[in-house]
């Protein structure tokens, strides 16, 4: 057999199985999930946003499952400015039950920006609606924990 017709057929082959991978894959039932959770402690306020979709589909005669998301988390300081500037070591976390991040630094320059952000985009991760989002926040040996629910 010539090379060409070996390789015609491998690159007709695999463009087959790409395009039927995509024309499968568009079909079945996608769900999407857009929520505003928002919580505060004395100290601190916390908002999380989430965009995400979930898609459920028949692959070869087995059901599938593909999600997607995009989240930002902001967590804001309620204090004033001088006892902002005075915090040097930080912590926080948030924990839903599919979800959790969490940051520690320590700041030797006085801080100038009450906002603290953290985000991105995630496979297959999709928070709910009904899910309770917990924040911890310490910082230089105080501590607050609360919890973050969807907006109303």
């Amino acid at each position: 057999m010539n090379l060409k017709k070996v390789l015609f057929v491998v690159v007709g082959a695999m463009l087959l199985l790409t395009i039927s991978y995509f024309v499968i894959d568009a079909g079945g039932e996608k769900i999407r999930h857009n929520y505003t959770f928002i919580g505060e402690s004395e100290n601190w306020k916390a908002v999380y946003r989430m965009d995400g979709e979930e898609k459920f589909f028949d692959r070869g005669g087995k059901g599938q499952y593909d999600a997607n998301s995009k989240d930002d988390f902001t967590l804001t300081f309620k204090g004033t400015d001088r006892e902002l500037a005075e915090i040097k070591d930080f912590y926080y976390s948030f924990e839903s039950p599919r979800r959790k991040r969490s940051t520690s630094e320590s700041f030797e320059e006085p801080l100038t920006s009450k906002v603290f952000k953290a985000g991105g985009m995630h496979d297959s991760i999709v928070v709910r609606g009904n899910d309770v989002i917990e924040v911890v926040v310490e910082w230089d040996g105080d501590k607050e924990i609360f919890e973050m629910k969807i907006e109303e």
